[in-house]
C-alpha cells in the first residue's frame, strides 16, 4: 500500500483458474476538508500493489502487480448519504493543513442521528460530524429520519 494511505484489515486468497477476488478498504490522508465548498483534498494519489508468494509451485515464486491507482469519490460524495468523513486526530491539537495529513475514512451515522452531507457537521462541531436526531423524529442511523404524521410543520423555503 501507499504511504499515503491506510490499508484496513489484511486478507488472504486462494486463486483459482488465475483469478481471485479482494475486497479492500483503504483510509487515505487527508491535507485539507473544506465544508462549505464541498471540498477536499488528498495528500497524496493513493495505489495499491498486491504481492504475494506462489503457495502452489516448488519454486515459491514472488508474484507482484504493477501499482493501481485508488479512485476516490470527490466533493461531497466521498462517502455513501448517511455517512461523514471521519478525520483521525481531530480536536484542538489537530492541523487538517498539516505536511503529513490526516488519515479519514468513512463514518455510518448511529440511531439517534444522521448526516445527508458527508463533508457536514453540526453548529461548532470541528469537522464533519453527525447531527442529533431533531425533536419528535425518529432516526434510526444513516440518512433516515423519520416524523408521525402531523408531528411536524415545514418552515421557511
Amino acid at each position: 500500500a501507499d504511504e499515503g494511505m491506510e490499508l484496513l484489515g489484511t486478507r488472504a486468497s486462494a486463486m483459482l483458474r488465475g483469478e481471485t477476488g479482494f475486497a479492500v478498504s483503504v483510509r487515505p490522508l487527508f491535507a485539507n476538508v473544506n465544508a462549505t465548498q464541498g471540498t477536499f483534498t488528498v495528500l497524496r494519489e493513493p495505489r495499491l500493489v498486491f504481492r504475494g508468494t506462489d503457495s502452489l509451485s516448488e519454486s515459491g515464486a514472488e508474484m507482484r502487480s504493477a501499482p493501481l491507482a485508488v479512485q476516490l469519490a470527490q466533493g461531497r460524495q466521498v462517502c455513501p448519504r448517511g455517512s461523514v468523513l471521519a478525520l483521525a486526530g481531530s480536536g484542538s491539537d489537530s492541523d487538517s493543513d498539516s505536511d503529513s495529513g490526516r488519515a479519514g475514512g468513512c463514518s455510518r451515522c448511529d440511531a439517534g442521528s444522521y448526516s445527508l452531507d458527508a463533508l457536514q457537521g453540526p453548529a461548532g462541531a470541528e469537522g464533519p460530524g453527525c447531527f442529533d436526531c431533531p425533536d419528535g423524529g425518529e432516526c434510526p442511523g444513516g440518512a433516515e429520519v423519520r416524523f408521525e404524521k402531523g408531528t411536524w410543520t415545514e418552515r421557511g423555503g
